[in-house]
């Protein structure tokens, strides 16, 4: 059958979920309780959380990679990397996420992209549409019209699509059956 199952994770900060649900208009303490999103305590979404997830994932799966956005994340990703967690960074270009961004469009239009419904990547998705430069690339943008909706899911999709493909398909060389010299 061919595509990618998917699990998501998504957190927010306890203490603004009730702001969120107002500003986002849409149910963050529901998603709480059926576990769709998890609460950090606080203000700020607290890291360990997050950190420890990875952890549980790499015990439970053979993880290759931890696809990471760069941007505001310096810190971060250093303690990951002294962590050993196998992280890589992704800057979110054009060039770096067009292929995705398109192998995206594709899983979704074939029924090749498999989350269970998840109701927050569901809700990232509708705000989401594609920026298109001149040649054609895309990535992931947030609809003008829903400018201040969220859409964390669907980056972080992309993201880790990205390192997917490249780590499944090998270089355009392995493709064609050529070998450089």
């Amino acid at each position: 059958t061919g595509g990618y199952d998917i699990t998501v994770d998504f957190w927010c900060p306890v203490a603004s979920i009730e702001k969120r649900s107002r500003q986002d208009r849409v149910p963050y303490a529901l998603w709480v309780e059926q576990g769709y999103l998890t609460a950090t305590p606080g203000d700020v979404v607290d890291y360990t959380f997050i950190e420890a997830r990875l952890h549980a994932l790499m015990r439970t799966y053979a993880v290759q990679q931890i696809a990471v956005d760069p941007w505001n994340a310096k810190n971060l990703i250093a303690r990951w990397y002294q962590d050993n967690l196998p992280v890589i960074e992704v800057q979110q270009t054009m060039p770096n996420l067009s292929g995705a961004s398109k192998a995206l469009e594709v899983l979704i239009k074939q029924g090749k992209l498999r989350h269970g419904g998840h109701p927050i990547l569901r809700w990232c998705v509708s705000n989401a549409v594609a920026d298109i430069d001149g040649n054609g690339n895309l990535k992931p943008s947030k609809n003008p019209k829903k400018s201040k909706e969220r859409i964390d899911g669907v980056s972080a999709l992309v993201t880790g699509l990205a390192r997917a493909l490249v780590t499944t398909t090998g270089s355009v060389y392995d493709q064609r059956g050529l070998l450089p010299i």
